[in-house]
């Protein structure tokens, strides 16, 4: 999405990098409490697929938003989510 490295150039990269960022605290946070909850007898198969479930209801719920704010490419909407997500 940027140009370089990890530094967003446009208002529109910050506020998608912020969604981003978000979604993988919320998702990670629940993840270590869900695994917490089904105690330490997981495989490492079983603990990948918790994981994995984590990341995909994070990126499902994101999918919409993010479309948006890059159909939108206006520091209105990006403005907006760094409000509501930062």
């Amino acid at each position: 999405m940027s140009t370089r490295d990890d530094e967003p150039t446009t208002p529109v990269e910050t506020a998608a990098d912020c969604l981003d960022r978000r979604a993988e605290a919320v998702s990670t946070a629940q993840v270590e409490r869900a695994l917490t909850r089904l105690g330490g007898e997981l495989t490492d198969e079983q603990r990948a697929a918790v994981e994995q479930l984590g990341a995909r209801i994070a990126a499902g719920v994101l999918a919409a938003p993010r479309a948006r704010l890059g159909e939108s490419a206006d520091r209105a909407t990006a403005r907006t989510v760094l409000e509501l997500f930062d």
